[in-house]
């Protein structure tokens, strides 16, 4: 963390805001000497931040920075971690478990410092499949929580892109 006040900040908002249940925040990407990498794909996921109800942004992918979230543990009862560790998206399931049940809240300043290491996870296509397959597995469970825990009519745009996920993961 590199903000001493991160936590205060984060549990402060949640507990003014009960219908809020993940706060996360922006992230400083930085090399095995701690120097700043700039041009990353971290830089590339800045666009996609967002506060509210974020479920359907979070099906088009991860944007939530696992070391800077702050979520409220009874939201997280239900929630079932796989204990097969060949995969390395254990983190966004629980965020698309959590964007459903409650709203999430997005601090946009730097809290934490992200460390890319040379030898750190490699993504190499065979881990990025085994990882598609996982995520298609659960989304069907995911998809099927939505259907059931969402209460609001959704805007005909919304409609189409979660048509289109759900036609998606029944192709493959």
């Amino acid at each position: 963390w590199t903000d001493p006040h991160k936590l205060r900040k984060q549990v402060a908002f949640l507990e003014a805001n009960p219908d809020y249940g993940l706060s996360y925040s922006d992230v400083h990407i930085i090399s095995e000497t701690g120097a700043p990498v700039h041009g990353d794909e971290h830089e590339q996921l800045r666009p996609y931040y967002a506060s509210g109800e974020v479920f359907l942004n979070l099906l088009g992918g991860n944007f939530i920075n696992n070391s800077t979230t702050v979520v409220r543990r009874d939201l997280l009862r239900d929630h079932v971690i796989d204990t097969d560790r060949q995969y390395y998206i254990h983190d966004y399931l629980m965020w698309l478990h959590v964007s459903l049940r409650a709203k999430v809240h997005f601090l946009p300043e730097p809290t934490t410092a992200y460390r890319k290491h040379s030898g750190g996870v490699t993504n190499s296509e065979e881990k990025a499949r085994y990882n598609g397959k996982k995520l298609q597995a659960a989304l069907f469970g995911i998809l099927r929580d939505f259907d059931r825990l969402n209460k609001r009519p959704l805007k005909k745009k919304k409609k189409k892109y979660l048509f289109r996920k759900m036609l998606s993961l029944l192709y493959r």
